[in-house]
């Protein structure tokens, strides 16, 4: 079943910058990310690749891509 799910400007850069086939764009209708529940699954599983990677600063703490990704993690969550 598809979801459908709002991104802020940062949301989709930060998505676009993982170079997710195809572009997240072309996912995008009404202003809304539209997956079905493995999308959101598959591109879930790449933001909390990213997120250890460039989320923290050397004091452990969340960088401003950090938050983002950790807030895309938060909405691409399907039980």
């Amino acid at each position: 079943m598809p979801v459908a799910i709002g991104l802020s400007p940062q949301e989709r850069q930060v998505l676009n910058s993982l170079a997710v086939p195809p572009p997240i764009e072309a996912m995008v209708a009404d202003g809304r990310l539209v997956l079905d529940d493995q999308q959101a699954r598959d591109l879930r599983e790449r933001v909390l690749d990213r997120l250890p990677v460039v989320g923290f600063d050397a004091n452990y703490a969340l960088t401003d891509e950090g938050r983002v990704l950790d807030g895309l993690s938060d909405k691409l969550f399907i039980p």
